[in-house]
Parts: C-alpha cells; sequence; structure tokens
C-alpha cells in the first residue's frame, strides 16, 4: 500500500546554489541507500516523495537533500569525494536533523558571479569594476543561471578546501566548546563548563559560530535586526545534553527531544521571562521569534494558515509588494 511507502523530504531550497525551486526537475538522494562514489536516482513507486515540513513519515526516515539537475551535475563532475561532502553540506543547512526550513537568504556570492560572467563572456574587465557597480549588476540579473552557478562554484570552492579537513564526524557536548566559526576547529572551554551564557549564530548554511557570555548582551543590540541570520540564546547549563557534530568544517546540533529553543532575529533578545506563555512553559517547543522597528517600514501583510502566522512581509522602498515573500512559503 502506498501509505507503507517510506517518505523522502523534497525541500524547497537547492542543496548546491541555495536557490528556491521555481521549475525544472529535481534530483532526490536517499541516505539509507547513498553509496560512497556514486548517486541513486528512486524508482518510481519506491518512495512517497513529500513536501509536507511538518509530516512525521518524513521525519522517520533518511534525510535527503534536492539539487538542480544542472547544480548536481556541475558538482557531480568534480573529484572523489565531492558529493559525499555535498551531502553533507546540503544535509548540514539545517542546524539539526528534520528541523523545519529556516529560508534564510544567502549572502551575495558577488567575487564568484562576477568572475563566471567574466570567464563566460570573454569581459576580463569585469573584474576591476568597483564592488558597488558589480552589486548592481548582480540586482539587475537577479536569480538566473548565471547566479545559481556563481553559488554552486562558491560551495564547490569551500568543499575542495575542505580536502584536507578528516572526513570522519566529531561529536562533543555542547557545554564544553568555548568557541567555534565555521571552517575552524572547535576552541574547547578550559574554566567551568556549565558557566555564562552560549549564543548560537545560524545561517543559510546552517550553523554559523558558537560564542559564550559570562553575562546577557547589552539590551540595545535588541535594535539590530537581520535577515541573514538567526540566533539562539541559552545558559549554558540548560544545554548540558545538547551535542554538536563537526565534520570537514562544518557543525550540526544534536538536540535532544526535551530541549526548548527560541530563534531570534536579533543578536540581543528581550528577556524570555517577557514573553512567554503558560503554555510554552509546560512543555518542550521550538519557536521563531521577529523584531521589527516600525518606524523602519511603511507597512505590514500577514500570511496566515491553518497552522497561524505562517510569513509576515515587511513594506519597504526595496520590498513594494509581497510576491517575494509569498513565493518562499512552505507547505
Amino acid at each position: 500500500m502506498a501509505m507503507d511507502l517510506p517518505h523522502i523530504r523534497i525541500h524547497p531550497q537547492c542543496g548546491a546554489c541555495e536557490m528556491s525551486f521555481q521549475r525544472g526537475i529535481c534530483i532526490t538522494l536517499d541516505a539509507g541507500l547513498y553509496p560512497g562514489s556514486e548517486y541513486c536516482e528512486q524508482k518510481p513507486g519506491s518512495y512517497i516523495f513529500c513536501r509536507f515540513t511538518q509530516c512525521r513519515g518524513c521525519r522517520i526516515t533518511s534525510e535527503s537533500i534536492t539539487c538542480h539537475t544542472d547544480c548536481f551535475n556541475l558538482v557531480k563532475g568534480l573529484s572523489d569525494g565531492t558529493l559525499q561532502r555535498l551531502w553533507v553540506a546540503a544535509t548540514w543547512r539545517y542546524p539539526w536533523p528534520h528541523s523545519s526550513p529556516l529560508l534564510l537568504p544567502s549572502e551575495d556570492p558577488i567575487e564568484d558571479y562576477i568572475q563566471l560572467a567574466s570567464n563566460i563572456c570573454d569581459l576580463p574587465l569585469l573584474n576591476k569594476l568597483p564592488n558597488e557597480i558589480k552589486t548592481t549588476i548582480i540586482q539587475h540579473c537577479g536569480p538566473d543561471l548565471f547566479w545559481r552557478y556563481a553559488s554552486s562554484i562558491k560551495l564547490i570552492k569551500e568543499l575542495e578546501s575542505a580536502q584536507n579537513s578528516t572526513d570522519s564526524t566529531i561529536l562533543l557536548p555542547l557545554i564544553e566548546i568555548e568557541s567555534w566559526y565555521r571552517g575552524s576547529e572547535p576552541i574547547l572551554s578550559k574554566d567551568d563548563n556549565n558557566r555564562g551564557i552560549i549564543r548560537l549564530t545560524i545561517d543559510a548554511r546552517g550553523l554559523r559560530e558558537i560564542c559564550r557570555f559570562s553575562s546577557p548582551p547589552k539590551p540595545e543590540a535588541l535594535s539590530t535586526h537581520s535577515s541573514y541570520f538567526l540566533y539562539i540564546f541559552k545558559q549554558a547549563i540548560q544545554l548540558s545534553h545538547t551535542k554538536v557534530q563537526f565534520k570537514i568544517g562544518l557543525g550540526r546540533l544534536i538536540i535532544p527531544v526535551t530541549t526548548s529553543l527560541q530563534l531570534w532575529d536579533c543578536p540581543a533578545p528581550p528577556p524570555w521571562s517577557m514573553i512567554q506563555s503558560r503554555q510554552l512553559i509546560k512543555k518542550p517547543h521550538i519557536k521563531r521569534f521577529t523584531t521589527i522597528n516600525l518606524k523602519q517600514y511603511h507597512g505590514l501583510t500577514f500570511f496566515i494558515s491553518s497552522r497561524g502566522i505562517s510569513s509576515i512581509h515587511l513594506y519597504t522602498l526595496r520590498s513594494p509588494d509581497t510576491m517575494k515573500t509569498f513565493t518562499a512559503l512552505i507547505p
């Protein structure tokens, strides 16, 4: 019966270029059958391909990645082991296994984009343009094939630079880590592991940074809203059962089901006691909060589904309509 077939998650973004899927064919790779040197195309009728982010069937099966066909072929043509590193990079974009898609925008691959355009169009002087003009060119071009290739090439460079790093996975308790930044080795704590506050920074590539504070950041930092990063703050002693995986310069959290987390878009959130409800106190949860400075926007649109508020669009001169926010909505 179809209900007995295992689920394979179809993700809203390409595992290589990070761009949202608009149209075209995806290739799905199943971790349970993924060999060391090849990739597998699933046979029709073997799996249920699922796009629902809260699906229980997807949570009990192996993780998957989805890629644009051309992005995947671009990465596939590299040296041995690159597909395995692509697998890690794509699945670890989720900061912990089976987390909901965060859909954070990636940092613009300006230099990779301009270099690619310069080579293909035989325009070497493009590389000598000021950064402001390069940025303007990219903004007018939009997320086309060039853009996706540039993003994939940026990832490929990082994967290639990781060849000298160990491909084995290192697992450490989070409270034993003093600091870490993507691409580096974790620095272990030499003092009391339970001291202070731990801040986790997350971006479009997954876990970006781990740092420890002796006291909460100053409230003035609350006004620093970010569209590119999310932050988790927690007393170190409350993270005693949380672990971190490290591989090829990347990091990923292993979170117990009993852990409650709050994701913020500012590096210093308000005291949790100011906003938590009795319902949240009683049961473990993972919630995402957005801060808004109403003086910087001239309107709001709320997208509401049966599960509650799905998204909020903030009207600015650069975002005069809701189409981009609407197309980013997930089922």
